[in-house]
């Protein structure tokens, strides 16, 4: 039996000592086991003026709690059935995949949220399957868990497929949400809004993999992944994109065109090769009108606008209920859901080290091929950090001399020995040039060439006052000496016209129009010079400020300016000669520890971080 209790006094305190200003009955019996009214309440009795009763229960409480004391004293008493189920909880951890750690294969659907179906009396998981679903958006007002779901998705994929099925992209442009996620096996990398050159990189990394894949399938005359997989043989994992808090990219941003171009093209084109875009915003609003079209699968938690909500959802939308994690999505119709939380807790912080932990055991647990990682030379480069570096280690092995790092690949770059004409350190600035000199006195002692160094005017000197000639490097200082080395010079001719092997050696000139001048050299002689002798075991490596080599109407910056050199530039691309590229006057001035590198005289080139000691101007 159900039965209505309602009151005009329901809602009073309940106090017997109360004081009564009108004459209302107002007391309160209960009914005892032999059906006699026994009094639960009387105004009248005799009460202490004054007494605070803002702790009392109401009236109404005060009578629910005999009811439930007297129902649990008796245990032959049973709840009847309800016609309804209870509601959903406001914090459900997710239940683990199907199949997950079981080495079965379910696809890429994963379980997201718990349904309430009260057409249906049912309550059920809700199971997102990211190739059916599609390119998804969850909106949501800040506060209500958008990064939670994610993380939820995320860390259920990765515990579903193995990273040769899925690779995925973290784009965090909300509050470090996705960071709990980034050392998961199946993803590639995370970046943020602030890192600007890595999400440069990152946006064109998945411009590649969608040209790569166009090419295969073209190739394979196939349309879409699945039939790829089935004509080939060969599996090309998903890669979904997740961008969280998209809408904080705002319209003022110089990047914004660019990246919402590229999403646009994954929106239309990348469902059929693969790759995913799966995001998170606070407006219906802050997604474009193109973009939201091509998005199939729309999550709703809690908006604050309640247009945007039926813009969503439609005439049928369900009133929302004001709870993190509680929602609505359309499957047959708007559906609401309590979407799960990636681990179990009991507030926010216990969830995040559930969180961390399962990542920590499937990172632990995956010893195969991941997914490719941004490359991004370290912020702070020093020479230890530097030295670890594989290729760094693999130049020196070829008897080159690592210099820096290339800031889009991390490969190093530096002079390989009988390789090009001459090798050049051109410094916009003395502290850059003092940079170069330690860098070519740190890294050529650790070569085995023989290294002499031509310093007529002792450019050398500041750099040699905290450094130590190394023991394969010597110097010569004396214009007397002069002489010796022109000698040398046309010796290593005269072996090129025999076409005879000299001893390897490196002729290091301190500063290009000093040398000229007091050796005496002919401009074409020593262009000829540099051109050959290189071929029988003698290289150049010339310093000369910037803006001589490369703006001097001279004979000898001229025609080295003509030679198919490699070496370091610190000026802009928009200021050089020495780098073939038209540049624009915006460009920002390079770091001291930022220069170019130039290959064959400059038609190829590419930025470069040099190792610095920490704390070095």
């Amino acid at each position: 039996m159900y039965e209505l209790f309602q009151s005009g006094y329901a809602g009073l305190p309940y106090d017997p000592d109360a004081v009564v200003t009108e004459r209302v009955d107002e007391r309160i019996y209960k009914i005892n086991e032999v059906g006699q009214y026994e009094l639960f309440y009387d105004p009248d009795e005799e009460v202490e003026q004054g007494k605070d009763t803002s702790d009392l229960p109401t009236q109404l409480e005060a009578v629910i709690d005999s009811i439930a004391s007297l129902f649990d004293g008796d245990a032959g008493l049973m709840l009847p059935d309800k016609p309804w189920l209870p509601g959903l909880a406001e914090a459900i951890p997710s239940p683990e995949p199907r199949g997950a750690g079981a080495g079965v294969d379910a696809g890429y659907a994963v379980p997201l949220g718990m349904l309430d179906i009260p057409s249906r009396q049912a309550q059920e998981n809700y199971d997102f399957d990211l190739v059916k679903a599609g390119h998804t958006v969850v909106f949501g007002s800040p506060g209500y868990g958008k990064s939670t779901v994610l993380q939820t998705l995320v860390v259920n994929l990765a515990k579903a497929c193995t990273p040769e099925q899925l690779h995925v992209n973290l784009i965090d442009f909300g509050n470090n949400g996705l960071l709990p996620l980034r050392d998961l096996p199946n993803v590639a990398d995370i970046v943020t809004l602030e890192e600007g050159e890595k999400l440069g990189k990152m946006l064109e990394a998945i411009a590649v993999v969608l040209a790569t894949r166009k090419q295969l399938f073209k190739a394979a005359g196939v349309a879409n992944l699945e039939q790829y997989t089935t004509k080939t043989k060969q599996q090309l994992p998903v890669l979904v994109n997740v961008v969280d808090g998209y809408d904080n990219l705002t319209a003022n941003d110089r990047r914004k065109d660019k990246i919402d171009d590229l999403l646009l093209q994954v929106l239309r084109e990348g469902a059929g090769l693969g790759v995913y875009v799966v995001m998170s915003a606070s407006r219906v609003g802050g997604v474009r009108v193109n973009m939201l079209s091509n998005i199939s699968t729309k999550l709703c938690l809690f908006l604050n606008d309640e247009g945007e909500l039926a813009q969503l959802m439609g005439r049928e939308r369900l009133l929302q209920v004001d709870a993190p994690g509680r929602g609505q999505v359309l499957t047959d119709v708007p559906t609401a859901i309590q979407f799960y939380l990636p681990g179990a807790g009991g507030n926010s912080s216990e969830v995040l080290a559930a969180l961390e932990e399962q990542v920590s055991v499937l990172d632990a647990a995956w010893v195969g091929v991941r997914p490719e990682k941004i490359p991004m030379v370290p912020e702070a480069l020093t020479p230890d950090v530097f030295a670890g570096f594989g290729s760094v280690r693999e130049v020196e092995a070829g008897g080159g001399v690592p210099l820096g790092l290339s800031k889009a690949t991390t490969t190093a770059r530096g002079f390989l020995p009988r390789t090009q004409p001459f090798f050049l350190f051109a410094a916009k600035d003395d502290e850059q040039e003092v940079l170069f000199q330690q860098r070519l006195l740190t890294q050529g002692g650790r070569a085995g060439t023989e290294f002499l160094i031509v310093d007529f005017d002792e450019s050398f000197e500041e750099v040699l006052e905290g450094t130590s000639l190394p023991s394969n490097f010597s110097r010569v200082t004396s214009k007397g000496d002069a002489g010796q080395v022109v000698a040398g010079i046309v010796a290593y001719l005269g072996l090129n016209k025999q076409k005879v092997q000299g001893t390897p050696m490196v002729l290091v000139i301190a500063n290009l129009a000093d040398f000229v001048v007091k050796t005496g050299l002919k401009p074409d002689d020593f262009v000829l010079a540099l051109k050959n002798t290189f071929k029988v075991g003698l290289d150049f490596m010339i310093f000369s400020r910037h803006d001589y080599v490369s703006k001097s109407f001279d004979p000898v910056p001229k025609l080295l300016r003509d030679l198919k050199f490699s070496g370091l530039v610190g000026a802009r691309a928009y200021d050089s000669a020495l780098v073939k590229s038209m540049g624009t006057s915006t460009e920002p001035e390079p770091g001291v520890d930022e220069p170019f590198f130039v290959m064959r005289g400059g038609s190829m080139f590419e930025k470069i971080k040099l190792p610095r000691v920490k704390g070095a101007a």
